[in-house]
């Protein structure tokens, strides 16, 4: 493999809840890619991903706030999986999100 190749296959990222620099390879990418596939293909998918696009740093920063606070209640991945349905449908309940019901 050439140094420009391997030099595409990785990129860096700050970790902020670590506070340091980070280095990952194609396999991660490919994972994000996936993911970005998988929503691709739901008009809920759809808009996230437009917003994701829009606003990449709030995109970000919501997903950690999430994580942070799933982690901070000690969730199970399962639970947090019940607890992310249980908001879905509390949203799709609303023709906008204001605020606590």
């Amino acid at each position: 493999m050439k140094k420009d190749e391997t030099h595409c296959n990785i990129w860096l990222w700050y970790d902020d809840v670590k506070g340091e620099l980070r280095m990952k390879g194609a396999q991660e990418l490919n994972e994000r890619e996936m993911v970005n596939k998988m929503l691709s293909e739901s008009l809920d998918g759809k808009m996230y991903l437009s917003y994701k696009q829009g606003h990449p740093q709030d995109a970000a920063r919501l997903a950690e706030d999430v994580l942070g606070m799933v982690a901070r209640h000690e969730m199970s991945v399962s639970a947090a999986k019940g607890f992310f349905d249980y908001m879905k449908t509390v949203v799709e309940r609303r023709s906008r999100i204001t605020g606590p019901a």
